[in-house]
């Protein structure tokens, strides 16, 4: 995904009369403007996306459990949290793993910011058991779709629940300062304002509370003359986030490195399906590579069978367009962070 394909083949622009230069306040009204349609094409370039993910999601046949479960370990989710997942984790969404670093407890309040197809959101709900809530939000109202309908018919109905709206302005669906623990797994990476974002997890948060939240980053400002997906685009620079956060007001901020690395290799068991496995891949692991971003950099449905009847973030298209950014190296320019914050 890339701007150009929302904005006719380049960054939108606005027109600009001689009176307008000529104003420090119009231009930064105009400056203001610009941003916002930038940030409302990036919303619904991601919406649309994900909508068609979740349109398909409900096919878990279709979905490889054994290369998901691969996927998930090369993680760090435990044999518990695969196990609660159940036959959802074909619909793996993410960039790491934030419950490693939540420390979830029975009966706390959660909320699970771009929850997506409810993976993380229904392995959550397990951890804070039938006294805890866990609440998803995400923009995609076809993958909330599916996720409330996958919490029904699991019988999990009174503790996981999921709304659809954007993350960084949920508004009244929660409440000030009712919850125990934000997550979130690769939603950031999308998402245009990120202070937004964080300032609405300040708010949610009681005193006390904390988040977890896993992403990826840009080390350094992307070459403006190299053409970058969208999700690229919009990844946060890592050396600004820290004080974003102190800022708004959290303390005990930390950017968690320790697994950072753009390429996980996942090792192949005699229980796999080998016929998925690109050619070129060594016979006994596979390289998951992270290098496009968003909220699905790695994602489970990348072990499905290829049939075309499930829709992937990472298609071939995308993967042409996109093809000279093989000559990077993705882990001198990115890497995967769990920020981690209190609210005091």
């Amino acid at each position: 995904m890339t701007r150009s394909e929302t904005v006719d083949g380049s960054k939108s622009t606005i027109s600009i009369n001689s009176s307008t230069i000529g104003s420090s306040n119009n231009k930064d009204k105009v400056e203001e403007e610009q941003e916002n349609k930038d940030d409302y094409y990036i919303r619904q370039e991601t919406k649309n996306v994900y909508d068609r993910v979740g349109s398909t999601a409900s096919q878990l046949h279709k979905g490889n459990i054994q290369k998901a479960k691969l996927i998930l370990k090369s993680l760090f989710y435990t044999d518990d949290e695969i196990s609660t997942a159940g036959p959802d984790i074909v619909n793996y969404q993410g960039v790491g793993n934030p419950h490693r670093h939540a420390h979830l407890q029975p009966g706390e309040r959660v909320v699970d910011m771009g929850s997506g197809l409810g993976v993380d959101s229904i392995i959550a709900a397990g951890a804070v058991g039938p006294t805890g809530r866990v609440i998803g939000v995400d923009i995609s109202s076809e993958c909330v779709y599916h996720a409330k309908k996958r919490s029904r018919e699991r019988g999990m109905e009174s503790t996981l629940s999921f709304v659809h709206s954007p993350i960084e302005c949920i508004g009244d669906q929660v409440d000030s300062g009712s919850v125990d623990v934000i997550i979130s797994n690769g939603a950031f990476c999308l998402l245009p304002n990120k202070k937004q974002g964080f300032e609405e997890c300040f708010r949610l948060l009681r005193s006390g509370g904390r988040l977890a939240i896993c992403t990826t980053v840009v080390k350094d400002s992307l070459d403006k003359d190299v053409q970058w997906p969208l999700c690229m685009q919009t990844f946060a620079k890592l050396d600004d986030l820290k004080k974003i956060l102190q800022d708004i007001g959290f303390q005990d901020v930390d950017i968690d490195l320790s697994d950072s690395s753009m390429e996980v290799d996942v090792p192949l068991t005699d229980d796999n399906d080998n016929n998925n496995i690109d050619e070129d891949e060594d016979e006994d692991t596979q390289n998951f590579s992270t290098d496009s971003g968003g909220k699905d950099n790695k994602s489970s449905n990348d072990a499905d069978d290829d049939d075309g009847s499930r829709y992937k973030v990472h298609h071939d298209e995308g993967r042409k367009r996109f093809r000279h950014l093989e000559n990077f190296d993705m882990n001198e320019l990115c890497a995967r962070v769990v920020i981690k914050g209190r609210k005091p």
